[in-house]
């Protein structure tokens, strides 16, 4: 089997593990209710936690958040290394952008739910984490710092968003021994439009910001 063929084969699967929506399956499991219809409408972590209480964010956050962090940092290294392509450029951290763009398109645009997904913060963070932990650290250092005051999950969201690329490239000498240091604008370039992506999927909570009905974290609703 080509090579080319197997790499196609291994974005594939990260699309489909992206896809599965925890949120809705946790919630239907617990109410028997369809997540879409309550709350802000979306089915990630922070939607489930209006829902069913804090409490409930943490594991539906891990498990978005893998979804991000394992086709990266065990997947694409591992078929790259056993599936070697001799005339790619860049085989392990092209590969691991590709499986990257495949599990975060699987969380927004879910097959499973009708191509209505989540917001991607967790599974960005994955995949955040999976590439470089430093910039990952100053995303989540630049997250609480917008978070505590305010309490807006989705505030704190999008101001991390704008620091991925910057984080990312100004950090990528901590960790280019493992992705190679000619591949830099490869993270940096993918982080970027990973960012607009989750800003752009949280353009309904910007509008609410501004008009002042945007729930702060802690808020459960029926």
């Amino acid at each position: 089997m080509p090579n080319e063929l197997i790499y196609l084969l291994t974005g594939l699967l990260c699309y489909f593990v992206g896809a599965i929506p925890s949120g809705y399956i946790l919630v239907k499991l617990k109410t028997g209710k369809d997540i879409r219809t309550m709350g802000s409408g979306n089915i990630g972590a922070t939607n489930v936690a209006r829902v069913l209480g804090t409490k409930w964010f943490v594991p539906v956050f891990i498990f978005d958040f893998f979804k991000g962090f394992a086709p990266v940092f065990w997947l694409a290294p591992w078929v790259a290394t056993r599936w070697h392509c001799p005339t790619c450029q860049a085989p392990m951290s092209m590969l691991a952008v590709f499986c990257a763009l495949l599990a975060l398109v699987g969380h927004l645009w879910p097959i499973y739910l009708g191509f209505r997904g989540g917001k991607g913060v967790a599974t960005v963070g994955g995949i955040l984490f999976a590439f470089n932990w430093a910039a990952a650290l100053i995303a989540c250092a630049v997250w609480v710092l917008v978070f505590l005051p305010f309490r807006y999950v989705s505030l704190g969201s999008v101001i991390a968003a704008l620091s991925l690329p910057v984080a990312q490239y100004f950090t990528w000498n901590l960790v280019k021994y493992r992705w190679g240091a000619e591949t830099v604008w490869v993270g940096t370039v993918f982080l970027g439009i990973a960012g607009i992506l989750v800003i752009v999927r949280h353009r309904a909570n910007l509008k609410r910001l501004i008009e002042g009905t945007e729930k702060r974290f802690g808020t459960k609703q029926a």
